[in-house]
């Protein structure tokens, strides 16, 4: 995992002056009213190698886009700023050779132990788990809650239960009303902007639906457009202004670029016979992508250190990258807003996360005292989250906002989380109250294979004792897993329903 320069604060001579999160630099009128963020469509979904259909309006591509190839001092200038000066070749070409391959339907039982998972991204080489892990939380999301532009993709009914803990839910914003998603439709804009959660199921089959639920709206889509989409879509975060610069990187000493107005037609390309289908270096591509659209001045703006490379030593992520495809913004730290230390006439800025971003981020550094991530990315708009450990990179995700629900101490009167219309008070907060999550780990090569994993966090009865350990089961790596669970729900116990189970196969979360 990258570095986390919070873990330096203590060192500086000067006291910290912590300021809120603010608003970019580069203002949000910068972009086109009408360049929206893209969503999923289920057109061609029966041949998953079809191209998709054009969405109408300003998305639908009028020309095909010339590329123009990079020449050599600009292809330096973007190795240099993700891989800096003199990197070991055999971490370079590692994430040359990486590419997004699914699972499949023929990785349902990859393991004997885990659950289904056809969704998943297979990381087949070590070093852009950071990467891997962000795209496919956004691979969750947008299977979860995407919504195409016709409606095709309608949240399912709920049932009477779910209405009291819908995140989904609309807000009057002259009368102050809020009505539940269950008999208010949903706008199109609205869905934008807040979870539409998941009908609430029977706790003994929750984590079965759920992944029987992706696994369906997985053949529902066509493969090539779900990862147009969600590329599409992170990169509409990072740019600045309507100017979608994609890098086609082809090899080491040759990348071509090409320019689209609007991160709809970006999608429309990518998702065409001759975007990411033919791409030689599909990872890599997306990753100078994200460079060239957001800038290479801009992105040595957002760090705190301009010199420090997107990709680390032994070929990992650093936290700037991972941050840039979680915010679209390349800082250095995990915590909230900004840190300012003065000593005299020197003044040393840190900066941290502004806004709580779609997906949120836990790291294994903080139960270990060494960082502290801030409540942004701890309480992201949906539950998901990207979890780092030491070595690698994995996604914690659930199909409803309850998992958000489960706070304590200061955060009782607050939101939920940021995509939430009602406080923790709203939707009750009893003691045994339970949030069922999956983790799921992508790692495919030496012993390991995709994994598919259910967590529950289990809030404590009143007046009982509380859980010394976070885990009484598994081994190290889960044990260290369930502490950094605790960092973002304190008082939950963790368990790991899989371990005992019947069949006596079950497993615990690997983070490593």
């Amino acid at each position: 995992m990258g570095r986390q320069a919070s873990k330096h604060v203590a060192a500086s001579a000067g006291g910290p002056v912590a300021s809120p999160p603010v608003t970019p630099a580069v203002p949000p009128c910068a972009k086109d009213p009408t360049d929206l963020p893209p969503r999923l469509s289920r057109s061609g979904a029966d041949q998953p190698g079809n191209a998709v259909a054009p969405h109408p309006g300003k998305e639908a591509i009028a020309d095909k886009p010339t590329a123009f190839t990079l020449a050599d001092a600009e292809l330096q200038e973007l190795w240099q700023v993700i891989f800096g000066f003199e990197p070991e070749d055999d971490d370079v070409d590692r994430w040359l050779r990486s590419a997004f391959n699914f699972v499949g339907a023929g990785g349902d039982s990859i393991d004997g132990q885990s659950l289904p998972c056809p969704w998943g991204l297979r990381q087949e080489l070590g070093g852009p788990c950071g990467v891997y892990a962000v795209i496919q939380a956004y691979i969750v999301r947008e299977l979860l809650w995407g919504e195409s532009g016709d409606g095709d993709c309608k949240a399912l009914p709920r049932s009477p239960s779910a209405a009291s803990t819908d995140v989904g839910t609309d807000s009057d914003g002259e009368t102050g009303t809020t009505t539940s998603g269950s008999s208010t439709p949903r706008s199109p804009a609205a869905a934008q902007t807040l979870p539409e959660a998941v009908p609430e199921r029977k706790d003994e089959v929750h984590n079965a639906c759920c992944e029987a639920l992706l696994a369906e709206r997985f053949t529902q889509v066509n493969e090539r457009d779900l990862l147009a989409c969600v590329i599409a879509r992170i990169l509409h975060a990072a740019a600045p202004a309507s100017r979608y610069l994609w890098c086609e990187v082809r090899s080491r000493s040759e990348a071509a670029k090409r320019e689209f107005s609007s991160a709809g037609a970006l999608r429309e390309w990518l998702a065409g016979e001759e975007g990411l289908g033919i791409s030689p270096c599909p990872m890599m591509s997306f990753v100078g992508s994200l460079v060239l659209t957001r800038g290479i001045d801009v992105i040595r703006t957002d760090m705190d250190d301009a010199c420090v490379p997107l990709v680390g030593v032994f070929g990992h992520c650093s936290q700037e990258l991972t941050n840039l495809c979680l915010t679209g913004c390349a800082v250095t730290n995990v915590f909230d807003g900004d840190l300012t230390f003065e000593d005299g006439p020197d003044v040393l800025k840190l900066k941290g996360i502004q806004e709580s971003p779609d997906v949120g981020f836990l790291s294994a550094l903080e139960p270990l005292k060494l960082c502290e991530v801030g409540k942004l990315l701890k309480n992201p708009r949906y539950p998901l989250w990207v979890v780092a450990s030491a070595t690698h990179y994995t996604m914690l995700f659930s199909d409803h906002c309850s998992a958000n629900h489960l706070a304590s101490g200061s955060w009782a009167t607050e939101a939920l989380c940021s995509g939430c219309c009602c406080t923790r008070s709203a939707v009750g907060d009893g003691a045994g109250a339970v949030a069922k999550l999956l983790h799921f780990n992508g790692k495919d090569f030496g012993a390991d294979r995709p994994a598919l994993v259910p967590v529950h966090l289990l809030r404590p009865l009143a007046g009982g004792p509380a859980s010394s350990a976070a885990c009484l089961t598994g081994d190290q790596d889960s044990r260290l897993f369930a502490e950094v669970l605790r960092c973002r729900w304190p008082e939950a116990e963790v368990s790991y329903p899989a371990i005992g189970d019947t069949a006596g196969e079950g497993s615990p979360p690997r983070i490593n």
